[in-house]
């Protein structure tokens, strides 16, 4: 006890290795005795890595929730800018087709998108991330958020109204909603209400890149508890 760092870490294993030498040395007369003994973990249970996998998602969602609202804030900024300032009017009297702005918006709109989905993408990558689905998911993103955003655009009656909107309500449905209904999908009394508010979430486009984080990292462990009978499903 005398040489015994009680506040280490690694004194629950060492202690008794002390105490046993001890003991044995004065049961044998023997000053020079001596054994060792080694401590071989186990694997880390299947609890801990859904936890380490769900710690990670969430920081993931919660980064990609501020860079993706503020990227849709760009984009629905200009359109009602475009809108209140008759700027889109004064082009279509001088002969332009609103086809053709539309289009050449989605275009500009679409590019303007890939190049941070392509960055993340990249990210998810370098650091071995393993999220396949997602990145589907991201790919095609730019189709169901652009003409969502187009859309959401004509409810608004000032540019600093649609900014404010557009960004929190984009960061609260992609960082903390997804986060939010994946862990009620996971709590035993839960898990039919989560699937429900799942499915009605996925009418706003970007809960679905929070939702796919997150179904790569534990949608196996969750199939597996419900597989299991943990639950109601």
């Amino acid at each position: 006890m005398s040489f015994a760092n009680l506040t280490s870490q690694d004194i629950t294993g060492l202690l008794p290795e002390f105490m046993y030498e001890s003991i044995l040395k004065f049961a044998t007369n023997n000053p020079k005795f001596s054994f060792k003994l080694r401590s071989t973990p186990y694997p880390p249970t299947n609890f801990v890595k859904v936890r380490l996998a769900n710690t990670s998602a969430a920081s993931i969602v919660f980064i990609g929730g501020v860079a993706y609202a503020m990227l849709i804030t760009s984009i629905v900024s200009y359109l009602v800018v475009d809108r209140l300032e008759g700027f889109k009017h004064l082009s279509v009297i001088s002969g332009m087709q609103l086809k053709a702005y539309w289009v050449g918006n989605f275009i500009f709109d679409f590019v303007k998108m890939y190049f941070t989905i392509i960055v993340t993408i990249i990210l998810f990558g370098s650091y071995g991330m393993g999220y396949t689905g997602s990145t589907i998911v991201y790919l095609v993103f730019p189709i169901g958020i652009l003409p969502f955003t187009y859309i959401t655009s004509f409810i608004f009656s000032t540019d600093s109204a649609a900014q404010t909107f557009t960004m929190f309500m984009h960061f609260l449905v992609f960082g903390i909603g997804s986060v939010i209904v994946f862990f009620i999908r996971f709590a035993p009394t839960l898990e039919k209400t989560g699937d429900g508010l799942a499915v009605i979430t996925k009418i706003i486009p970007t809960y679905m890149l929070g939702s796919s984080v997150f179904c790569d990292s534990s949608c196996a462990s969750l199939a597996k508890n419900r597989a299991l009978g943990i639950g109601n499903g």
